[in-house]
């Protein structure tokens, strides 16, 4: 450390803030300089210990120096922590120098003369000597003409530095916020004017009225002003008297717009010399961006500005030597500005560039839009800036499209001095010479490689000499040896195919001779090996000034393979042609092999499948004169060789099978029973497996080409896809086929609606169902063709389901669609569902199934119909059965209080006989129902008179009329009228209507019976001025258990089945019934049609006299054993017995029957069939094992009494069958019929 040291002070400094404010204020400088400032300092880790006006006076000693002499267009200034130390760079100072010279003092090193400054480049040693003080070291990185970057290195802590010159050591780190804040007993401007005043440059600060308030020393020492004479605007008697004015007047304005300024003045040196200076400053805003003023920096540009004065000097003149040329010339100083053009190169920059050329702009300003092209530039200019003297021819421009070709050359420009002072160039634009050889070189190059690439023979012919040059593609494309081929045209003549050799020599004299300048021709052209090749031959004649052909040149494209591949592609194509719409196997095997061979020229052509990859069996072939192939072969048969290829996958090749070595003595005998010289079998393999097989045969030898070899294998490829394509098309029309007839036979409804809603397709169920009344409906839109059908809300409701389907996607089912339709006037139900799918044209759809539902609907309804009148029958026939019940109820207890009086007992026994007779009637009526649907009816025709069938049934209904006060009239036709019916089920008929009228009529009415013969049938008559029917349900009256409205407006009640028997028993009958009534109380009448049957023995039939009533005795005398579940029935029907003078015990259920019997050994048994423990049938088969059983007479009592129920009981060996309820009569009837047949009676 020097001596010098005792003078400073070093404390803990926030180096990269002070050193970016301290450079900040230089910034307008540099920017008028043409300049770009980068400044770098980021935050380093510690502070530094540094003297403060030590340390800026040597920043801006090195910034300064790389403002007057930069050597690109950036001044960088960077401080970084590396190594321990915090490291200052300032690069861009000056044009370079050579390393080793770096650190010498005032001395010279290479190229220094290039410094427009004049002093030496280096490391001044006032500057050496301020890092010594600082305790740093320095280095210098330069490269020649390039620039140099300045390296300052400051350890950081206090250990390298004197004790006793550094502050706050105490307290390491102390200091740091002071610094980075400012002193607080020292404003922040004091620091900077204190710093300012160290440095080199000349440094300013204005008021916010334009005074200067602040000159550094380094202004003082350049003028000799003092500060007096110096502050305010007493700067301006430094500057010189030409320049004064304007300058005063640019701070003023500045002073006013406040925006950055900078102005070029002659300034007094304090020698009295004037020197150029720039004058740049940059307003100071405060707090809230408050103006306080200007803050700049004057720096001494004397040489530079002498230096571009004498340029532009020597421009003049040579502007004045060059004007009128077509040369464009150009100069820049070493700041990379221009000093000269002339217009020529100004016209030539804008249209390039589109930016105008000034004298004084930066060349980096004006190109910085294209910094490609700028750097190109930069470093031409920079070879010229460093002396260098060239020519070179580049491509420059702002894109591919628009770049032009120059021819430039660059030279130096000197001074007076001799000292060089910048760089010209001479601009050619050679665009048009340059398109036009690359042009030439390019059609060269084409012709070259196209003839490479054609590989065509090229030829040239002298008619002089006869001789013919050829290129190598002669060679090339048919194989000759240059020493094969001849000199002269003969030659080319010779290998003409013979039958063409005519033709192309007379066509290629008739052009010559002809006078025309081109001939072409195609033709066969042997190859050296042997064999032709298809060639197209073209040659263009050249004639000398006298109009003689001289010469011809020409090309012979080979065109073999192209004509190969035409006709193979021709025979593919005809091949798919005829095997296309084959359906059968077989046809498409047998046209494939006829191709094949035909278009080889082979005698057999044959296709085989193979089974068990071991036999060949044939299915399709061709054969011209050998025998024929069909059949199966083992593929050994053919030699092992073409075994394994065929397993293989590879095709098996005989040229000769006389001299092939894989015919071998084994499989030789299969060849010569098939003709076969010369063999290719190609196998197929589908899944892993040999599959099939395709063979063509030769009867002599013959030289399979690769072409040959490969087609087969292509057809037969195309021969197994046939065929599968053949069988999948006969699966697809046979599906297509079960699908149609599944559609068009299904129960199901469908259509299909495009993207448009218009119907393309409708199955025949459709169109002769629901949509039968809509023509045309194929191609009309869905809503016009439900608008026919349905009501427009419904039709609206369809047309949006269809779209809402079209659109999402998602499916749609319909819900109780049940409507009248528009154009029948009925009642319709249709369960219908949509789908989306994608038609055959790409574009999405819509199918709908839907199912006539109608019928469904209709029995749902008649479903719920019956279910409500079953609830209704069952409360009517609840009503019915209490009817007879309560009178006979009530009988009982008379009966039990008239004990004393006999004719009121026999009055109420008589009441109770009609109601116990009606409630019998009731449940017959049911039963007779029930056989009717059931199918269990059986009638019991005969031939009876209808006087007969009338008188039973009025003798069963005058009760019911006389008691109601009706009227009874009965006609009867005039002549005797015989029926084939059964009398009872017809007494029934017509007794049921007559009982329908009287519970109809109001008491005292009328109903007339009529019956007469019309067309051929008995018609009877019932009609009543009873209620009426009213229209509406005149067609249901004869339903199961419909009563209309009758019952409730009569105060009748019943069943509802009376007329649901007398339709059954009629059209059982043969015959109809019909009704009619003119309405509500006008009464009603029906009518039962019958057919007559015609008999001789009539007058017998309508004279039989009516029986005598029976007599039986009083006391029968029998052992009676009754058996029954129902203890109260057994016991009346016991007691009924006893009334008869007969013995009687009772039984239960079957095994008690069986004790009682074997103990009472009776003569009658009347035993119930259906009784627990043991019914009555293995009762009775058991009673007639017994030895006492066979005498005995088992009579079954029960409430079945169809044909069946009797089969069975006599089947368990029951005598009779009777039905309950069994009358008394019908009882003595039974024991009669017993006398003297039983034993002891």
């Amino acid at each position: 450390m020097k001596e010098a040291s005792i003078r400073l002070s070093f404390e803990a400094t926030d180096l990269a803030k002070a050193t970016a404010d301290l450079v900040e204020p230089l910034r307008p400088v540099v920017e008028q300089a043409g300049l770009r400032l980068t400044v770098d300092c980021p935050p380093l880790p510690q502070p530094v210990y540094v003297d403060a006006r030590r340390w800026a006076a040597l920043v801006l000693h090195l910034l300064s120096d790389a403002i007057r002499n930069p050597a690109g267009d950036e001044v960088l200034v960077r401080l970084v922590a590396s190594d321990g130390s915090a490291v200052l760079s300032i690069t861009g100072a000056g044009v370079g120098f050579a390393n080793e010279g770096a650190t010498q003092g005032a001395a010279k090193v290479s190229d220094a003369d290039a410094r427009t400054s004049g002093e030496a480049l280096g490391v001044h040693d006032s500057v050496r000597e301020s890092i010594e003080l600082l305790g740093g070291e320095t280095r210098v990185v330069a490269r020649e003409g390039r620039g140099s970057c300045v390296v300052v290195a400051l350890p950081f802590g206090f250990a390298h530095l004197p004790a006793d010159h550094v502050r706050g050591a105490e307290q390491p780190g102390a200091n740091l916020s002071v610094v980075a804040a400012g002193e607080p007993s020292q404003p922040s401007e004091w620091r900077f004017q204190s710093m300012a005043d160290a440095a080199p440059a000349m440094l300013w600060i204005t008021d916010p009225d334009g005074a200067c308030t602040f000159l550094s020393n380094g202004w003082y020492e350049f003028t000799g002003q003092t500060e007096s004479e110096a502050l305010g605007f007493g700067w301006l008697d430094a500057v010189h008297p030409e320049d004064r004015e304007a300058s005063g007047r640019i701070f003023r304005d500045a002073n006013v717009s406040r925006e950055p300024f900078s102005l070029d003045y002659r300034l007094r040196r304090a020698d009295g010399q004037y020197r150029w200076a720039i004058d740049a400053g940059k307003p100071r805003l405060g707090e809230a961006g408050r103006f306080l003023g200007y803050i700049g920096s004057v720096i001494d540009v004397h040489e530079r500005k002498l230096a571009e004065e004498e340029i532009r000097h020597n421009a003049a003149i040579l502007e004045g030597i060059t004007k009128g040329t077509r040369e464009q010339i150009a100069a820049q100083s070493d700041q990379y500005r221009y000093i000269y053009f002339n217009d020529a190169y100004k016209s030539t920059f804008e249209s390039l560039w589109g930016t105008p050329l000034v004298h004084g702009v930066s060349m980096l300003e004006a190109m910085a839009q294209w910094p490609d092209e700028r750097e190109k530039a930069r470093a031409l200019w920079g070879r010229a800036h460093a002396g260098e003297t060239f020519s070179v021819v580049m491509e420059f421009g702002p894109s591919e499209a628009e770049a032009r070709v120059f021819e430039l050359q660059f030279s130096p420009l000197f001074g007076a001095d001799g000292d060089q002072v910048g760089a010209a160039h001479i601009l050619r634009d050679v665009t048009d010479q340059a398109r036009m050889q690359e042009a030439l070189q390019e059609s060269e190059l084409r012709y070259r490689l196209v003839g490479q690439a054609a590989n065509d023979a090229i030829w040239d012919w002298d008619f002089t000499t006869n001789a013919v040059t050829w290129n190598e593609g002669v060679q090339t494309r048919f194989d000759y040896a240059a020493s094969e081929v001849g000199p002269d045209a003969t030659w080319w003549i010779d290998q003409i195919h013979p039958a063409d050799r005519d033709k192309v020599s007379h066509g290629i004299h008739a052009a010559i001779d002809g006078g025309r300048t081109h001939w072409s021709d195609e033709y066969r052209f042997r190859k050296s090996g042997g064999g032709y090749a298809t060639v197209f031959d073209r040659g263009t004649i050249v004639h000398d000034r006298d109009g003689k052909p001289i010469r011809m040149v020409g090309s012979m494209l080979d065109l073999t393979e192209r004509r190969n591949t035409e006709k193979r592609q021709q025979f593919l194509t005809e091949l798919a042609t005829t095997t296309q719409p084959l359906a059968a196997p077989d046809e498409v095997t047998d046209q494939t092999a006829r191709l094949l061979a035909e278009h080889l020229g082979t005698d057999r052509c044959a296709y085989a499948e193979v089974v068990n990859e071991a036999d060949f069996v044939v299915i399709g072939e061709y054969s011209r004169g050998v025998p024929s192939i069909a059949g199966r072969w083992p593929v050994a048969a053919f030699g092992a060789e073409c075994e394994r290829r065929m397993m293989a996958g590879e095709p098996f090749v005989v040229e000769d099978a006389e001299t092939d070595p894989h015919v071998t003595s084994e499989c030789r005998p299969s060849y010569e029973k098939l003709s076969l010289r010369a063999v290719v079998c190609v196998p197929l393999h589908k899944n892993g497996r040999l599959t099939a097989a395709m063979a063509v045969h030769h009867t002599s030898p013959r030289i399979w080409r690769k072409e040959e070899i490969e087609l087969v294998q292509t057809v037969a490829s195309h021969c197994w896809e046939a065929i599968e394509r053949s069988a999948a098309n006969r699966r697809l029309r046979d599906s297509e086929e079960r699908f149609r007839r599944l559609v068009e036979g299904s129960p199901f409804g469908m259509y299909v609606v495009d993207s448009q809603l218009q119907i393309v397709h409708m199955n025949s169920r459709s169109q002769t169902g629901a949509f039968r009344n809509v023509r045309p409906v194929l191609g009309r839109h869905i809503g016009e063709v439900m608008r026919i059908l349905w009501p427009e809300e419904v039709a609206a409701n369809v047309v949006t389901a269809f779209k809402r389907t079209i659109e999402t996607g998602k499916p749609y089912m319909s819900k109780d669609f049940v409507n009248r339709r528009v154009d029948v006037g009925s009642v319709e139900g249709y369960e219908w569902e949509l789908q989306r799918l994608t038609l055959a044209d790409g574009q999405l759809g819509v199918i709908c199934y839907y199912f006539d539902s109608s019928d469904l609907h209709l029995a749902h309804e008649a479903l719920r119909e019956a279910d409500r009148r079953k609830d209704e029958f069952l409360a009517t026939l609840a009503h019915e059965l209490r009817n007879p019940l309560a009178p006979i109820r009530t009988g009982l207890e008379l009966l039990k209080l008239s004990k004393d009086e006999p004719e009121a007992a026999e009055e109420t026994r008589q009441v109770m006989e009609r109601q116990t007779l009606q409630l019998v009637a009731l449940v017959d009526d049911l039963l007779d129902v029930s056989r009717i649907t059931r199918g269990k009816l059986n009638l019991r025709r005969k031939q009876v008179s209808l006087k007969e069938v009338v008188r039973s049934a009025v003798e069963a209904s005058t009760p019911l009329i006389e008691e109601s006060g009706h009227r009874l009239t009965v006609r009867l036709p005039d002549r005797p009228t015989v029926l084939h019916v059964d009398p009872h089920r017809m007494a029934q008929v017509v007794s049921n209507l007559l009982t329908n009228a009287a519970k109809y009529t109001p008491p005292g009415g009328s109903i007339d019976l009529g019956c007469s013969v019309e067309r051929g049938e008995a018609v009877v008559r019932v009609k009543d001025s009873g209620v009426g029917i009213p229209a509406e349900i005149q067609q249901s009256v004869f339903d199961m258990f419909d009563q209309g409205e009758r019952s409730l407006e009569s105060g009748h009640t019943g069943l509802g089945i009376g007329l649901t028997l007398v339709r059954s028993l009629v059209e059982m009958h043969g015959g109809t019934v019909e009704v009619e009534s003119e309405g509500a109380g006008k009464g009603s009448e029906f009518r039962v049609r019958l057919p007559l049957h015609e008999s001789p023995s009539l007058t017998e039939i309508e004279e039989t006299p009516d029986q005598e009533d029976e007599l039986f005795p009083e006391d029968f005398g029998l052992r009676v054993l009754v058996v029954d579940d129902n203890r109260g029935a057994a016991h009346l029907l016991g007691a009924l017995c006893e009334k008869f003078g007969n013995e009687v015990r009772r039984a239960s259920d079957g095994r008690q029957a069986l004790e009682q019997a074997a103990d009472f050994l009776p003569q009658v048994v009347l035993m119930d069939v259906n009784m627990p423990v043991m019914d009555g049938c293995e009762a009775a088969r058991r009673m007639r094992a017994e030895p006492w059983g066979a005498a005995i007479t088992l009579v079954a009592v029960t409430g079945n009494g169809q044909v069946v129920d009797r089969q069975r009981s006599s089947a368990a060996g029951f005598d009779k069958h009777l039905v309950k309820p069994i009358d008394a009569t019908e009882l003595q009837r039974l024991f009669t019929s017993l006398l003297g047949r039983l034993p002891g009676v």
